[in-house]
C-alpha cells in the first residue's frame, strides 16, 4: 500500500515489516461534516491522518465548555481500543467522543482486530508498532493540552485583572479543573476492563482516579476456559507519559499471558520488552497471578506490588506471601519466585494499589496496610463488587476533606460457592 509510507514513523522499519505492516491497514476517505464515530459507535480502530482535518468533541456535560481537539495531517485519533482490547468506557462512566470531519479527509485505519493477529504471530513487531503509535498520540495529546494550558493562562490573568476592575465573568475561562479532566478523560479512555462472568466466582473492581492523571491498571485476562490471569499495577510516575507507559505494559503482559508460562516467566518476559524500550527510565509495579477455576489454586508473582489479602468466609483477613520480585523496567534479569494459596469456599482475594494504605485523613495520618488489614475483617459483603465497594467508602470516609493525591485501584476475586467439593 504507497498510502502506508506517507505515515511517519515508517522509516523505524525495514522493508521487509513495512510490507507486513502495510496489508494491516485500509485506506478510506470521509466527505466533510460526515462522522467516522460518535458516542453511540465507540469502535475499535485507531485512524491515521493522510490529508484533511477531523474534530474530536466530548459530548458530555461536564466537558460543554471544552473545545474540540483539531487533528490534522501526519496525526493520529481514534477509539484507543487497540492499546485495551475493550470498549471506551470505564468502571462507572461512559465519554461520548464525536470524531467529524471538517474538510475532505483520507486516512488509514488500523483495526484492533487486525492488530491482535499481528501481535499473536509477532509480538516484537506488534510492540513497536504500538510504540509508534503510542509516540503519535502523545505527541497528539500534547499539543492540545498545551493549547489547553496556554489558554488556561492567558485567560486567568484575564481575570485577574477583571478582578481588580470588580468585573468578573467566571464564565468565559477554562478552570483548572476542566484543563485536569480533560488530560483525565484521555487516561481513562486508555483504560478499562470488563468483569468476567463463572458460575463459581465473581469479579470486582474500583478506580478512583486522583486529580493527577496516573499510571495505575487492572486487568483479567481469560487465558482458557478452565484458566484467568489477574493484574494490578502501578506506574512509579504521573502524566500522560506514565498513562501511556501504563497502556504499553498491559498490552505486553495480555500478549505474553497469551503466549503461556508461569507467572513468573510472564513477568520475565514482559520486563524483557520494557527494558529495551523503557528511554523514560520509568518503572512499574506488578501484582500477576492466574487463578485455576477447577483447583481454585491461584499461582501469583509480586514484582514490587503491594501484597494481596484473603479474606475468609469466617472473616480473617490473611496476607498474602511476600516472595521476592523487583519492579518491572529497573534490572535486565528479573528474578521473582511464584507463590501458591488455594482460595476456599467463600474466600476473597483483594488486590490493591498504593493509593489504598497511603490515603491520609486531615491531619495527614497514612491509612496504612495495617488498618487495611484489621478493618477487612469487619467488612460483610456477598459479592467481589461489595467488598470493593465497601472499601472504597472506607478510605473516602478516612480521607474525610484531605485530598486526593494518588489514584486508589482496588480489584478483588471472591469464590461464592460455600461448600468444599468432593
Amino acid at each position: 500500500m504507497t498510502q502506508f509510507s506517507e505515515l511517519p514513523f515508517v522509516n523505524q522499519f525495514s522493508e521487509d515489516e513495512t510490507q507486513s505492516l502495510s496489508k494491516l491497514f485500509r485506506y478510506e476517505q470521509f466527505p466533510p461534516g460526515s462522522h467516522i464515530f460518535a458516542s453511540e459507535n465507540p469502535g475499535s480502530a485507531v485512524f491515521f491522518i493522510l490529508k484533511g482535518e477531523v474534530e474530536l468533541r466530548l459530548l458530555s456535560e461536564t466537558a460543554k465548555d471544552i473545545p474540540p481537539d483539531i487533528r490534522t495531517s501526519g496525526d493520529v485519533f481514534g477509539e484507543s481500543t487497540l492499546l485495551t482490547n475493550t470498549q471506551v468506557k470505564d468502571l462507572n462512566k461512559f465519554y461520548p467522543l464525536c470524531a467529524q470531519a471538517k474538510d475532505h479527509l483520507a486516512v488509514l485505519r488500523l483495526d484492533y482486530r487486525d492488530y491482535d493477529l499481528l501481535a499473536n504471530e509477532n509480538p516484537r513487531l506488534a510492540l513497536r508498532l504500538l510504540k509508534a503509535i503510542n509516540s503519535m498520540a502523545h505527541q497528539a495529546s500534547y499539543k492540545y493540552i498545551k493549547k489547553l494550558s496556554d489558554a488556561n493562562e492567558r485567560l486567568s490573568k484575564e481575570i485577574q485583572n477583571l478582578k481588580e476592575q470588580n468585573a468578573v465573568h467566571p464564565t468565559k475561562y477554562f478552570t483548572e479543573q476542566e484543563v485536569i479532566q480533560a488530560r483525565q478523560v484521555i487516561m481513562e479512555s486508555i483504560l478499562d476492563s470488563v468483569s468476567p462472568t463463572h458460575p463459581i466466582y465473581d469479579f470486582g473492581m474500583r478506580m478512583i482516579p486522583a486529580k493527577a492523571v496516573g499510571g495505575d491498571f487492572f486487568d483479567f485476562i481469560p487465558l482458557s476456559r478452565d484458566r484467568i490471569g489477574i493484574a494490578i499495577g502501578d506506574v512509579s510516575d504521573k502524566g500522560l507519559p506514565a498513562a501511556l507507559f501504563m497502556a504499553v505494559t498491559r498490552s505486553l503482559l495480555q500478549a505474553e499471558a497469551h503466549r503461556g508460562g508461569s507467572p513468573d516467566k510472564v513477568l520475565q518476559r514482559v520486563n524483557r520488552n520494557i527494558i529495551d524500550m523503557n528511554n523514560a527510565a520509568m518503572f512499574i509495579t506488578v501484582f500477576f497471578g492466574i487463578l485455576d477455576f477447577r483447583s481454585h489454586e491461584f499461582s501469583y508473582c509480586r514484582a514490587g506490588h503491594e501484597i494481596p489479602f484473603l479474606v475468609t468466609a469466617d472473616h480473617n483477613s490473611i496476607p498474602l506471601q511476600r516472595g521476592q520480585g523487583q519492579p518491572l523496567g529497573i534490572i535486565d534479569e528479573l528474578i521473582v519466585d511464584v507463590q501458591t494459596i488455594i482460595i476456599p469456599p467463600g474466600g476473597t482475594l483483594i488486590l490493591y494499589s498504593d493509593g489504598v494504605p497511603d490515603a491520609l485523613d486531615p491531619n495527614e495520618i497514612p491509612f496504612s496496610r495495617e488498618r487495611l488489614e484489621s478493618e477487612l475483617k469487619n467488612l460483610r459483603f456477598n459479592s467481589a463488587q461489595e467488598a470493593c465497594n465497601q472499601i472504597v467508602s472506607m478510605i473516602m470516609t478516612y480521607q474525610g476533606t484531605a485530598a486526593q493525591f494518588d489514584d486508589i485501584t482496588l480489584c478483588a476475586i471472591h469464590r461464592n460457592d460455600f461448600r468444599d467439593e468432593a
